[in-house]
């Protein structure tokens, strides 16, 4: 049981190093090396090289990783793992856009915080899969559902459902796919009656709308201003 942080270097190159019935209290960083994991507790796991060197992960046996910070290139691999086992859960890809992540098993969550790539081999399967700032996704697996937040994100692999915020554009399996932009007025209607005489002198309209898609309001021709009355 290490108490605090484990560090594997990249001193290492692509040597390759086990570790076996290890409990890891703190973060496991890895930065370099072929590394498996057999019989490993950890919390969370930072997987990132500085010069951006491949560094491979296999959970194996009796695994357990709850989150896999993946800050540059990286392989993670499930192989050979218990039932009970968990390997790999969540996911994070938070590096450059020249990260590349080569995933081979099943996962519940990637978040992709970033315009990296992810392959998928064959028999790799993410639960729900999240794209917050575009990026691609390759490769032959399942994805059960995407988000994407974001214009960009160029999917080769249909997920089984999929949703897309406001105004955002995709491509998923060569098709482009866009999201409409929803705005809602409130009130949506205004009635009065030309003929009373106890009439309010103003109204107010609310527009809801997801950030960053409303681009502008016009009324007559003229661009209106938040805050500002017109007559």
């Amino acid at each position: 049981e290490v108490g605090g942080d484990l560090y594997i270097t990249e001193g290492l190159g692509s040597d390759a190093v086990t570790l076996s019935d290890v409990i890891v209290d703190g973060a496991l960083v890895i930065s370099g090396g072929n590394v498996t994991l057999n019989n490993v507790d950890a919390t969370v796991i930072f997987v990132g090289s500085s010069m951006n060197r491949l560094v491979q992960v296999t959970a194996t046996g009796n695994t357990n990783i709850a989150n896999a910070q993946v800050q540059s290139t990286a392989s993670l691999t499930e192989s050979n793992l218990n039932v009970s086992a968990g390997g790999f859960s969540d996911i994070t890809v938070s590096g450059s856009n020249t990260t590349t992540l080569t995933l081979d098993g099943d996962v519940w969550n990637v978040d992709m915080k970033s315009p990296s790539a992810v392959s998928l081999s064959s028999s790799g399967r993410i639960n729900t899969l999240t794209m917050e700032a575009g990026g691609t996704v390759s490769g032959y697996g399942t994805i059960d559902s995407a988000i994407i937040k974001a214009n960009g994100a160029n999917l080769a692999i249909k997920p089984g459902s999929y949703t897309l915020s406001s105004g955002v554009t995709a491509t998923i399996n060569g098709q482009t796919v866009k999201a409409e932009t929803a705005v809602s007025v409130t009130p949506e209607t205004l009635s009065w009656d030309r003929g009373g005489k106890e009439l309010d002198n103003s109204y107010d309209f609310k527009l809801s709308v997801d950030p960053k898609t409303l681009e502008k309001v016009t009324m007559d021709g003229k661009t209106l201003s938040e805050g500002t009355d017109y007559n």
